[in-house]
C-alpha cells in the first residue's frame, strides 16, 4: 500500500510541474530508508554494549527517518524497542506509555512475527507472564509456521515455566527449529542464542546440569560470534551457577570473575559486584586465608545488593 501511494504522488507532482522525476523520489525514499535501518542497527549494537543513552538517540533518528515515508512498520519496531529499554530499566509507566501511543499502529501481516517477538519480550521482561500467553494465542500460527518466532517461543517458555505451566511444547518447538537450523541456517544469531539461553536457563532451574551445562556453552558460542556483549556477562554468569551447582567450584570461581569483569565494563554495577563477591567466596573457600581476598570480600559488602550472601560472607571474614 505504501508502494502505491509513492507511486500515485510521483505522477501526480510530475503532472503538475515537471520538475520531479521518479528516480529523485524513489532516491530520497532509499535514503530515508537506509538511514531509518542505519540509525536501528546502530541503537541495536549500542544497547548490545549496554551503552542506553546513545541507543534512545539513535532510535529517535531512525524514528524521523523512518517517518519521512510514513513507514509504519519502521516506527513500530523503533516505539517497541524503546519500550523493552524502559521495561528492562523498569521504568514501566514509560513503556507502557509507548505501548498506547496513538502512533503505535497494528503492523501488516508480513510484521506480525517481530511485533509477536518484542511484546513477548516487553511482557516477560515486566513480569507479566500471563499477557505473553495471551499473545501466543493470538498469534498462534506463527509458533508453528514462522522460522522468526525463535525469541516470542522462547519467552513464551520461559513465562509457563514462571507459571510453573506445563512448557513441554515450547521446548519441542525449539528443538525442532535448531533441527532446521543445522538442515538450511535459517535463524538470525540473536534468536538463535537466546533460544538456546532459554534451554540452558530452564535446565539448570530443573537440576538437569549436563543439559544445562551443553545449551549455555551454544548460547555463549553464538553471542561471542553476534558480540552481543551483554548476553555474553549473563552467559558466563549462567555457565558459573552451572559449574557450582555440578561442584566444580574452580570452574565456578573463574567464570564468575569473567561474568563480573564483563558486568563491569558495561556499567552494570549490581551485577558485577555480586558475581565477583560469588567468586571470591569460592576462591577463598578453596585457598584458604588470603588478605588480598579477604580484604576485597570486605569492601564490596556493603555495596552488595543481595543480602542472602551475607552469611556466607561473615563466615569467610571471622576465620583468622
Amino acid at each position: 500500500m505504501r508502494i502505491l501511494r509513492f507511486s500515485f504522488l510521483i505522477i501526480f507532482l510530475s503532472l503538475l510541474s515537471g520538475c520531479f522525476s521518479s528516480t529523485v523520489v524513489e532516491d530520497q525514499k532509499s535514503a530515508s530508508q537506509t538511514d531509518g535501518d542505519d540509525f536501528f542497527n546502530l541503537a541495536n549494537d549500542l544497547i548490545n554494549r549496554n551503552s542506553v543513552g546513545p541507543a534512545l538517540i539513535s532510535l529517535d533518528e531512525a524514528y524521523n527517518s523512518y517517518s519521512l515515508l510514513d513507514d509504519v512498520s519502521g516506527k513500530t519496531k523503533v516505539l517497541l524497542k524503546k519500550a523493552n529499554i524502559y521495561g528492562a530499566e523498569g521504568d514501566i509507566v514509560k513503556g507502557d506509555s509507548i505501548l498506547t501511543s496513538q502512533f503505535l499502529m497494528l503492523p501488516g501481516k508480513s510484521d506480525s512475527v517481530n511485533y509477536l517477538n518484542s511484546l513477548s519480550e516487553y511482557y516477560y521482561t515486566t513480569q507479566r507472564y500471563d499477557s505473553v500467553l495471551v499473545l501466543s494465542k493470538r498469534f498462534k500460527e506463527h509458533y508453528t509456521n514462522s522460522s522468526m518466532a525463535l525469541i516470542s517461543t522462547a519467552y513464551l517458555a520461559l513465562s509457563k515455566f514462571a507459571l510453573k505451566a506445563d512448557y513441554e511444547i515450547e521446548l519441542t518447538n525449539l528443538n525442532k527449529a535448531f533441527v532446521a537450523l543445522d538442515r538450511d541456517q535459517r535463524y538470525p544469531g540473536d534468536q538463535l542464542s537466546f533460544a538456546y539461553y532459554t534451554r540452558a536457563y530452564i535446565a539448570a532451574k530443573e537440576g538437569k546440569l549436563e543439559d544445562a551445562y551443553f545449551w549455555g556453552n551454544k548460547a555463549y558460542n553464538q553471542d561471542l560470534i553476534n558480540e552481543d556483549y551483554i548476553a555474553i556477562a549473563y552467559d558466563l554468569e549462567l555457565l558459573a551457577g552451572v559449574a557450582e551447582m555440578r561442584g566444580k567450584f574452580e570452574d565456578a570461581a573463574e567464570l564468575f570473575k569473567r561474568a563480573s569483569d564483563s558486568y563491569f565494563a558495561l556499567g552494570i554495577d549490581s551485577h558485577a559486584i555480586y558475581t565477583e563477591v560469588k567468586s571470591l567466596i569460592h576462591r577463598l573457600n578453596l585457598k584458604g586465608d588470603n588478605p588480598f581476598l579477604k580484604n576485597r570480600l570486605k569492601h564490596l559488602k556493603d555495596r552488595l545488593s543481595d543480602k542472602s550472601l551475607l552469611p556466607e560472607i561473615d563466615k569467610i571474614l571471622l576465620k583468622q
